[in-house]
């Protein structure tokens, strides 16, 4: 969604393509009137070689078939001779690389187009800034980052893991190879990315506001802060066709809404998920005048039907900015496009993050921070504490107080036109 957020600002001087994997986005894609076309997923120096020597080249992930296609960089060419096509059918002005796709950019860069590069990036801001905590850390312990002498290490790690020391000499040599056919100095190869490959001096794009990050401290000189840049006219797929028949009736109780999503972060019935909603069809139990309406994948639905509750309320796929406009509290996993609409549409949140190697964590500790939700444990939360928080959340107004004067803020500093002037500027239009 934010990626569709750039291509409305585009759009009036562009034609549009997203590059997508899977016919699930290509049906949003679409639906939302912009034109899909399909690449593969393999992307160069993200250690990919195992899984495309088995899947692409149908041949034994082995040692040796590893070192033979780190090697040969067969990875690069699958990607090279790819890129081309694509670049050489749509002839584009422009391409916005995803960060997780960051090293498109060498790629992209080899073939010798007159492109324009960018970065786009979903998450807020993935760089390691001494004294401040990693995009995907919890909790803020203020220290400087302790560099150590790598050498002796290696040569400990060579005698105890002879292959994966040759391996690792092999991709570093890789790097430097695919560096140079990129014309990029290793000076301006980003170490202090903590999630994917970047580059310097490269605009990157982030959808989201500079002052939900924990300090403005930690904006690099190439990062563009765009503000929300929610979506609210998007075309959702994939919705529940039992919402619409039952939303009129939950909002004509007049109770308080609790909103509850962890996205698509499960996809089936998972022990600690139904350990969780257990806790918290037992805490709305107790709560009369709230309503509870949950989005979850139909596995869950079916395994909990008979712990029904008539204040609970379950369904596939909900259309969120709808619920969000109605909510009192939002019970949230902590990805960044949630926290977004959240804010704006004013709705206190309770961030349970569950993937601790990516941003959920930070995302919820700056939530907590700028003292627009709180936040909880998913594994060890106790129905007491997850009641308490959920009545606070919706009874002390310091909260909505809180997020509104957020968003107010937010909303006088970025718009639409400033940030389509900003973009113009930096594609050279």
């Amino acid at each position: 969604m934010p990626a569709m957020y750039l291509a409305d600002l585009l759009k009036c001087h562009y034609s549009i393509y997203f590059a997508i994997t899977n016919d699930i986005l290509k049906e949003l894609v679409e639906k939302n009137g912009f034109k899909a076309i399909f690449q593969s997923r393999w992307r160069v120096m993200l250690g990919m070689e195992r899984d495309y020597i088995v899947t692409e080249k149908k041949q034994y992930g082995n040692f040796w078939n590893l070192v033979k296609a780190i090697r040969k960089n067969e990875v690069f060419e699958h990607r090279q001779k790819e890129l081309k096509g694509l670049i050489e059918s749509l002839k584009p002005h422009a391409v916005i690389i995803d960060i997780f796709s960051s090293t498109d950019y060498l790629v992209l860069k080899s073939l010798g187009f007159r492109l324009k590069l960018l970065f786009f990036n979903p998450m807020l801001s993935t760089y390691r800034v001494s004294g401040y905590p990693l995009v995907s850390e919890g909790t803020w312990i203020k220290s400087e980052v302790k560099t150590e002498d790598k050498s002796k290490k290696h040569f400990l790690n060579f005698l105890r893991r002879p292959k994966g020391s040759i391996l690792h000499y092999l991709v570093t040599r890789q790097t430097k190879n695919n560096l140079k056919k990129g014309d990029v100095s290793e000076a301006d190869f980003d170490k202090e990315n903590s999630f994917t490959k970047m580059f310097k001096r490269v605009p990157e794009l982030v959808t989201a506001p500079l002052e939900l990050e924990v300090s403005p401290n930690v904006r690099q000189e190439n990062q563009y802060y765009l503000g929300l840049s929610t979506r609210n006219h998007r075309i959702e797929t994939e919705l529940d066709n039992s919402f619409i028949k039952v939303w009129g009736n939950i909002l004509s109780i007049k109770h308080k809404i609790v909103y509850c999503s962890f996205g698509t972060f499960y996809s089936g019935p998972d022990r600690a998920l139904l350990n969780f909603l257990h806790n918290l069809f037992e805490a709305i139990k107790e709560m009369d005048s709230t309503q509870l309406v949950i989005s979850v994948n139909r596995y869950v639905i079916e395994a909990v039907k008979n712990d029904s509750i008539s204040n609970v309320h379950l369904f596939t796929k909900v259309p969120q900015l709808e619920v969000l406009k109605s909510a009192d509290v939002f019970i949230t996993h902590g990805g960044l496009g949630s926290i977004k609409e959240a804010i704006e549409y004013k709705v206190p949140m309770l961030v349970y993050p569950l993937d601790p190697h990516y941003d959920q964590n930070g995302n919820g500790l700056k939530v907590e921070l700028h003292g627009i939700g709180l936040r909880g444990s998913f594994m060890y939360e106790r129905k007491r504490d997850m009641k308490d928080k959920i009545i606070e959340l919706s009874d002390n107004p310091v909260y909505r107080e809180n997020i509104a004067a957020f968003n107010q803020k937010i909303s006088e500093k970025y718009d639409l036109d400033s940030n389509r002037k900003l973009l113009f500027q930096l594609l050279d239009l």
